[in-house]
């Protein structure tokens, strides 16, 4: 499974004209995981890859309300990391902390989150 973090983390930070079909790439990898470690572990390449895609943080979105709490946390670290502009994972964050089915953990994370960057604006 490691293996296929290092995959996922090399396939995002090339550049060029596959960029685009290696986000999306990920992204289904994403979306296709069999269990919670295959998840973390693709999350973990997201976080890590410094990349800021759209596909991308539209797939670490729907894995945020995951059972597993270390995929959520993961999830929002890959969130906040991929959006494409700051506004994105604030407005992404501040509909976690008002969600009903968000968990109490995923909202306790989002408010972190969202005071770190609010630090960071100041």
């Amino acid at each position: 499974m490691r293996t296929a973090e290092v995959a996922a983390a090399g396939l995002l930070r090339l550049k060029g004209p596959d960029a685009a079909a290696n986000y999306k790439l990920v992204a289904d990898a994403l979306q296709s995981a069999p269990d919670a470690k295959h998840r973390l572990n693709m999350l973990y390449a997201i976080s890590g890859s410094g990349v800021r895609s759209e596909e991308v943080f539209q797939a670490t979105r729907q894995v945020v309300n995951d059972s597993d709490p270390q995929v959520q946390q993961a999830a929002l670290d890959a969130l906040v990391k991929s959006s494409p502009d700051q506004s994105q994972a604030v407005s992404a964050l501040q509909n976690l902390q008002g969600s009903p089915t968000a968990s109490a953990l995923t909202k306790k994370l989002a408010e972190g989150y969202l005071k770190s960057i609010g630090k960071r604006r100041q």
